[in-house]
């Protein structure tokens, strides 16, 4: 087994203002090694509310 190999890329938004810090994971943007689905979170978290019933926090739904 080998090591990945991690590299920061920065970058500066183009307003000239904050630094972006992007890691990388053996060349591969670490944001698009994670899958991330907005709707399939939100049906989750309905259905947890719902399940908990009246009082759940439901400040992400």
């Amino acid at each position: 087994m080998t090591d990945p190999t991690i590299r920061f890329d920065c970058r500066r938004f183009e307003d000239g203002g904050l630094l972006q810090i992007v890691p990388h994971i053996d060349g591969t943007p670490l944001t698009e090694l994670i899958e991330f689905d907005r709707a399939a979170y939100d049906d989750a978290m309905r259905t947890l509310n719902t399940a908990l019933g009246p009082g759940a926090d439901d400040r992400d739904v």
